[in-house]
């Protein structure tokens, strides 16, 4: 029998993307400086077989783009219904928005592109680690017999410095799998959370991006962590949901509904617009969105985790498990 596979995955739901549709098209903005495309959600953050893969006997495994399709319908009602102008957060709202938005926050390319950095700064870390153990190399070079192809001293310098001697990298699919699966730790920091729907003055709208969730924590007046930080209790969490409205989480400000000014829209849209992976999506083109893409261009050059502070982690939970 034929297999009935979805071969275009969407990593952003069109259910999601439509709701920035001006005309029956948006603007797609590209943080590299390609010029920006009116585009359609069926044609907008789309890859060929980004959640599927292959069983034992080479058949095509669709499962969780079928599970994730579950979470949109689940959802659908509760998006719409915030669309109106008129609309007001419920509480039985949060739990169907939050495991959405858990999921939006790690079956994104941006998410998965971070666990591949993090798999390999862990594999970094541990060969370094190797590199200090003798006895271990010398158990390792007799076990693959190998004891007269190379020396424990080769070894170590090899190890004590492997990103100049190895090429390191991670299988798409098993980082995939490594984001998808913190999607339940998300939504439980989501649902500890204060959530509150925000609404854009007249004459002001938010974009959004192919990585619309975005976690913000600020440590002083220069320096901010974006993309992550969902477990802090100074994060602040949003979501675009539309050009007129988003969705502001916290652990304080109770409201649920506020009227928000210029400011709070301008900066929304820069924390958007950092965190985007690749696209940035507006309801129009203007002179204002091409100039914050190019501002925004400036995270390209910068990696998603800070190493320094990841081998911290690292060093401490292995020393605490000891």
């Amino acid at each position: 029998m034929k297999q009935n596979i979805t071969k275009r995955n969407h990593y952003l739901p069109q259910l999601y993307l439509k709701s920035f549709l001006s005309n029956d098209v948006f603007w797609v903005y590209y943080k590299k400086g390609e010029h920006p495309v009116a585009q359609a959600p069926i044609n907008t953050c789309v890859e060929t077989h980004i959640y599927n893969f292959k069983n034992p006997d080479g058949s095509i495994n669709d499962s969780i783009e079928k599970a994730l399709r579950i979470t949109e319908n689940d959802v659908k009602d509760v998006i719409e219904k915030l669309l109106n102008p008129k609309a007001r957060l419920e509480t039985n709202d949060i739990p169907k928005l939050a495991e959405f938005l858990s999921f939006i926050a790690t079956r994104v390319p941006r998410s998965i592109n971070l666990a591949r950095e993090i798999t390999k700064e862990i594999a970094v870390n541990d060969l370094k680690k190797i590199s200090q153990k003798q006895d271990e190399i010398e158990k390792m070079l007799d076990d693959l017999n190998m004891s007269n192809e190379i020396t424990v001293d080769q070894v170590q310098k090899y190890f004590e410095n492997p990103e100049e001697y190895f090429k390191l990298s991670t299988d798409e699919k098993h980082a995939m799998g490594m984001s998808l699966v913190i999607s339940k730790d998300i939504y439980y920091e989501l649902m500890d959370m204060n959530w509150c729907l925000c609404k854009a003055p007249s004459g002001y709208y938010f974009i959004t991006s192919d990585a619309p969730l975005v976690a913000f924590v600020l440590y002083s007046d220069s320096f901010a962590m974006i993309g992550s930080g969902f477990g802090l209790d100074n994060v602040e969490v949003i979501i675009p949901i539309s050009p007129f409205v988003c969705l502001y989480m916290s652990r304080k400000h109770p409201q649920r509904y506020r009227a928000v000014n210029k400011k709070f829209v301008m900066e929304i849209n820069r924390r958007t617009a950092w965190n985007a992976e690749r696209l940035i999506i507006s309801n129009i083109k203007t002179k204002y969105v091409k100039e914050l893409t190019f501002w925004a261009s400036k995270s390209l050059s910068i990696p998603k985790i800070d190493k320094e502070l990841l081998e911290y982690f690292y060093q401490n939970f292995e020393t605490l498990g000891n």
